[in-house]
């Protein structure tokens, strides 16, 4: 493979180039990019036309930014004419300066609208640019979390195939998921990955067969031989079951019975041959004489029948809830991110698919795919169709590191690397060759620790290893006046393999003792980080990141540094959802919703987020009066719920129980305090859509048994941005670099949950128990991606590594050291998985310079290393001083706003008049009058019911498909609670028969749809008495900004009074600077005039008279609805005077339309519309005014 000459690349043909760690692939893309901008040695591209395709919103953003800055610093050099390195070598070669110039200004002016996106991001553009095409449908709606929906499937599988099972195989089955949750956590990972899962030999139902023949031979022998007997006078062991008579009459029970399987303490398990041999005394020869291979076989069999289940039903389970959620979404129009890659996918091999990649190569004739090492086969065979091997018009160049591909768990695919690595012309493999990241020492410690070994990635020439140089000589690491070089292995040498539970506290301790050490010297000068210059800083917490594999690793560490007085924070990409927390909240909840229900309430003061002791709870419940008490405020916080929304139920019930002081006072408060405030504030906003605590709880309840990592809205917070030690996971710490790293738990592996592995074909699998070699290979490519793992942890530090190994165990004192990333790494064929053999071979390997090794004693005693950070003095706080004066007067305003600092000279009652601006006064809902049936005048009236309306027709314009009024009335229906949820659903699912309450429902949803129908077919005057349906030109909800350069209140009434003395303005409010805000409810043109319509849902009256002339008027007024038609019909003329070619006041404004809905009825011309057209020189005036120029007002005079 050879080394990348950034100048000298061929941009022309496709190429993969990997790049080790800290070898500068975002350096590499930037000037790639700018050289296909400036065409240097290529046809000069712009920015639309060359296509980068990344993983993740924040790559795209950093890789934007950087190639921004690229650009600038281009320019000023072809400028200045001189500069060097790459840059200097790529700008050498261009013979025009000037037109380079103009290029690269170009590019930079439009680089917000270049062509960098993720994967997702790519795809739905190319559906939607291409759709005829791609052949994708129109309206469809992107959902980021799909789990709703697979949870309603695999709740219609469990229905259809497990319940109704027969009792025995409905107990294996709840054995393996004892909930559809569970299943659904089995097979969700599933879905999206081309899997094939191995059949047994023999089905479930065969094996069970075979199985009850041999229970019932087991049966008989046991009592023909009169097994009690034999254990009675057996000798067992100390505390051995088998030596309780009550468990040996159980078993006898049970062979006297028609069960197939026990279900007491005593089974199979545990009277095999061996176990029962083992458990007798030597000196105890009564049951050695019996033969328990029936006992052996009956085991092997109920395990095989166990296995045949899972894997029939895994095998349905995914195929039918794959089905049933895509016609799921199919029929709802949903759309989730793996849908947008499976439908390009399918879009590709389709009849159109080479038109499809014929017109994305014209669109995109340079591409360049980062981080694809992460890829997968859909993503893989996209670009593969897009951008063929043979094609040498266009390019695609693959850049990423088959060494850092450890994201398996989410789909990507090393194989499928490895194809692709194989697809590009091997003439046109190229690595990047220079680490820039890390110490030299650092650098020739990775090149020797896996130079060094036999097996490498375990994928042979497919991942080779290939030392990098070094190129970061410019800061290093110094301690006690010496430099700190390289890596430093920790060896715990222990008598036996250890599982991580029994080395944790003191690899813990140790991490714990050595940052601390460091961080005192730090605060006497003898730590620090030197540069080049010699300029010395003081080594600080948050230069030092601790890399661990899981949370559990990341608890012990953060409670171990926090009894040392180091302050920690964990970076994770976990759901907030899949913390103990959010269970605990769960109960307090379900108190809080159900206040009358003491166990809910005593379950919600038990947990750990409540944090009462045992005293404190005792204290509640030993006083009748004080526990009535507790329920009482319960209740009144249930109140507070419904009335001010969860959010504040829950501060208010916390801060009353000092849940947020027990909170603090724990290692970990800060971090769960977050938690808690994140969930908190995730419930707000789910109660805003979801109608009652019923619904809540439903969803949180949901969320809690299918978190979603994935979701950015649910992943961890950090909990704090100060100056910490940073606990990181290896996942979450990948293209990251940090001056010091930690990396105390490299040899913490699990062991294989589920065995998926590839076939020789490169086909993904799932084998069984009973497939040996497949779970074989399984356990093989776990251990690569472990390889991998290490690799990225090891090449994470700029300065120095600290790495702890020893000899691990999963469980019991069987060593797994051969089958852990280290180990591996290390030790050589024929080498024990010993502690003398990783002794040995780290001895070897450490020289002092670049690999440090330091055997351990296992301890647990060891004196604690305390961090003490100097506080002696007392930091003298003051508060800061503002140098400069602050522009209160610069706000977002609104009409609402303006309208509501109207002053009535003389109120004509002493009732409460309407709010100006707002339709029905104050009340959110007003009470709907009592009649036989519902007309548009009885309809609800207030705030919430002219929400309803105005979505009904915003969604429902223009006027398209009339069916579609229908849904869209029952959808806003459920969203504002106008009609009641549980009749609707019964309407929504197309009932035969409906019920008195539905069928009264029903025809209210046909007279909204009849109204609604008669509203957009209303001839309006203003328009030639055409409807709405029958406009062409629409739009909805048409957002502007008018900007307000210091408006005085008096300038503005005279100039509202001069032109319109109707109004009798007298608005009182401060000079305002800033923006007035506004949505137009309809913007519409009509031949060639330009007109704002606003709907109103006012309650006039129950007769069409009630909507006409002079009623409409008045309402106008007592609404101010007039000031509101001057604002917009100003912002329009703002945006037409911009856009529009030629415009002219006089000739293209038609001025504003109020659209009365209850008097509109299809038919009646003078019903339901007001249209008002403010005068020109009114207009005019207010342009001036808010441009922050005087206009011209009469004077008057006085007499």
């Amino acid at each position: 493979m050879k080394a990348l000459d950034i100048p000298a690349f061929a941009l022309d043909r496709s190429a993969l180039i990997e790049a080790s760690a800290g070898t500068g692939k975002t350096f590499t893309i930037a000037h790639l990019y700018l050289r296909l901008l400036l065409g240097h040695q290529c046809d000069a591209r712009t920015v639309d036309q060359i296509l980068v395709v990344t993983f993740t919103n924040a790559a795209t953003a950093e890789l934007k930014d950087r190639i921004r800055q690229l650009i600038m610093q281009a320019v000023q050099a072809l400028f200045a004419s001189e500069t060097d390195g790459v840059l200097g070598e790529i700008l050498s070669d261009v013979e025009d300066k000037s037109l380079a110039c103009q290029r690269l200004i170009l590019a930079a002016r439009q680089l917000d609208e270049a062509s960098i996106y993720t994967i997702h991001g790519f795809c739905q553009r190319m559906l939607v640019q291409h759709a005829f095409e791609s052949g994708s449908a129109y309206q469809q709606q992107l959902i980021t979390d799909e789990s709703e929906l697979l949870q309603h499937a695999a709740n219609d599988f469990w229905r259809r195939h497990i319940s109704p099972t027969d009792k025995d195989s409905l107990t294996q089955i709840l054995a393996i998921w004892a909930t559809p949750a569970e299943l659904t956590k089995t097979i969700g990972p599933l879905l999206s990955r081309a899997i094939t899962l191995e059949a047994p030999l023999t089905t479930a139902s065969q094996v069970r067969g075979t199985l009850e023949d041999v229970v019932s031979q087991l049966k008989r022998w046991w009592l023909d031989k009169r097994l009690p007997e034999h254990f009675a006078k057996a000798d067992f062991k100390k505390g051995r079951k088998l030596a309780r008579p009550e468990l040996i009459e159980a078993f006898t029970a049970y062979c006297q019975s028609d069960a197939l399987l026990p279900d007491g303490e005593l089974g199979f398990e545990q009277l095999q041959s061996a176990k029962v041999y083992e458990a007798e005394k030597k000196a105890s020869k009564v049951l050695t004489s019996l033969d328990f291979s029936l006992v052996d076989e009956a085991l092997h069999l109920h395990q095989q029948w166990l296995q045949g289940l899972k894997a029939e039903l895994l095998e349905k389970a995914v195929a039918e809830v794959r089905d049933q959620l895509r016609r799921d979404k199919r029929r709802q129009a949903l759309l989730s991110p793996d849908d947008l890659l499976s439908q390009l996918g399918e879009a590709l091999i389709s009849e159109q698919g080479e038109a499809l990649a014929a017109a994305i190569r014209e669109q995109y004739p340079k591409a360049m795919i980062d981080e694809f090492q992460d890829t997968d086969p859909v993503q893989f065979e996209i670009f593969r169709r897009i951008y063929p091997a043979d094609n040498h018009q266009n390019s695609l160049i693959l850049i990423g590191d088959p060494k850092q591909a450890i994201y398996g768990f989410r789909g990507a695919d090393i194989y499928t690397y490895i194809e692709a690595k194989h697809w590009v012309d091997a003439a046109q493999h190229y690595t990047l060759d220079s680490n820039w990241r890390s110490r030299p020492s650092l650098v020739e410690g990775v090149n020797r620790l896996f130079s060094q070994s036999q097996y490498g990635f375990l994928f042979d020439k497919d991942i080779p290893f290939s030392p990098v140089k070094a190129k970061n000589r410019q800061h290093w690491l110094e301690i006690d006046g010496q430099r700190s070089e390289g890596m430093t292995f920790w060896h715990w040498q222990t008598a036996s393999a250890s599982t991580f539970r029994a080395m944790a506290p003191t690899v813990a301790q140790q991490c714990a003792n050595t940052l601390a050490g460091l961080l005192n010297q730090a605060q006497t000068g003898q730590t620090a980080i030197v540069d080049a210059s010699g300029q010395r800083s003081p080594l600080t917490p948050g230069d030092c990141c601790v890399l661990v594999n899981n949370r559990n690793e990341a608890q012990v560490l953060a409670q171990t540094f926090k009894r040392v007085g180091i302050d920690s924070v964990f970076l994770s990409r976990e759901s907030v959802f899949d913390t103990p927390l959010a269970l605990e909240l769960f109960y307090l909840l379900q108190a809080l919703a159900h206040p009358s229900d003491e166990q809910a309430v005593k379950a919600a003061l038990l947990t750990e987020l409540v944090g009462l002791s045992a005293s404190e709870f005792e204290h509640w419940l030993s006083h009748d009066q004080r526990w009535q008490q507790l329920l009482w405020e319960f209740g009144r916080w249930h109140r507070v719920w419904r009335q001010q929304g969860i959010a504040s139920a829950l501060n208010q019930a916390l801060d009353f129980l000092s849940a947020f002081e027990r909170q603090m006072a724990r290692p970990d408060g800060v971090r769960r305090i977050t938690d808690l405030r994140h969930l908190s504030e995730l419930l707000q906003q789910q109660s805003q859509q979801l109608e009652g605590e019923s619904q809540l709880l439903r969803w949180y309840q949901h969320r809690l048994q299918a978190p979603e990592a994935q979701d950015n809205v649910q992943q961890l917070r950090l909990e704090t941005d100060a100056n910490l030690v940073q606990i990181v996971t290896v996942h979450s710490s990948k293209g990251l670099e940090y001056p010091v790293v930690f990396y105390p738990f490299s040899c913490n592996s699990q062991p294989l949950r589920e065995a998926f592995y590839h076939d020789a074909t490169g086909q993904l699998k799932l084998a069984g128990n009973d497939e040996p070699e497949g779970v074989k290979q399984a356990e093989y490519e776990q251990l690569a991606e472990q390889l991998r793992l290490l690799y990225v942890a090891l090449t994470r530090a700029a300065l120095a590594c600290f790495v702890g190994v020893w000899n691990p165990a999963h469980r019991g004192k069987q060593s797994v050291l051969k089958q852990v990333a280290v180990g591996k790494l290390v030790l050589k064929d024929g080498d024990e998985p010993d502690d003398a053999c990783l002794s040995q071979r780290f001895t070897e390997l450490a020289d002092g310079d670049t690999l440090h090794y330091l055997p351990l004693e296992l301890d647990p005693e060891a004196e604690p290393t305390y961090y003490r950070a100097y506080s002696d003095e007392q930091q003298g706080l003051a508060c800061a001083q503002l140098s400069r004066s602050l522009m209160r007067q610069w706000r977002v305003t609104s009409y609402s706003a303006l309208s509501q600092t109207q002053v009535a000279d003389e109120p004509d009652s002493q009732e409460e008049a309407p709010v100006p601006g707002l339709d029905e006064g104050r009340d959110k809902v007003l009470s709907t009058p009592e009649t036989e049936s519902v007309t548009p005048f009885s309809f609800q009236r207030g705030a919430q019911a002219g929400s309803f309306l105005h979505d009904i027709l915003e969604h429902s314009l223009p006027l398209s498909e009339p069916g579609r009024i229908r849904d869209v009335v029952l959808k806003m229906a459920k969203k504002y609670a106008i009609l009641p949820t549980k009749w609707l659903s019964q309407i929504e699912e197309g009932a035969d028969t409906l019920s008195p309450e539905a069928a009264e429902v029903e025809s209210q949803v046909g007279m909204l749809c009849h109204w609604i129908m008669s509203v957009m077919r209303h001839p309006v005057g203003a328009l030639d008495n055409v409807s709405l349906s029958e406009i062409g030109q629409l739009k909805a909800e048409m957002e502007f900004y008018l900007p307000l350069e210091q408006v005085g209140a008096s300038q503005f009434n005279r100039v509202l009074n001069q032109h319109e003395p109707m109004l009798n303005a007298n608005y009182q409010f401060e000079r305002l600077s800033g923006m007035l805000k506004g949505y137009i409810d309809l913007t519409v043109v009509h031949e060639g005039r330009c007109f704002v319509a606003d709907y109103k849902s006012n309650y006039l009256g129950d007769t069409l008279a009630d909507y006409q002339g002079e009623a409409l008027h008045e309402a106008m007024l007592e609404h101010d609805y007039y000031l509101q038609a001057i604002l917009y019909v100003l912002a329009l003329h703002r945006w037409l005077k911009v856009y529009w070619p030629g415009y002219d006041f006089d000739t293209h404004m038609g001025g504003s339309l109020y659209l009365f809905l209850r008097g509109m009825d299809g038919q009646t011309k003078d019903s339901g519309v007001l249209h008002y057209q403010p005068p020109k020189a009114l207009i005019l005036a207010l342009d001036d005014l808010f441009d922050g120029q005087t206009p011209q007002v009469e004077q008057l005079s006085l007499c």
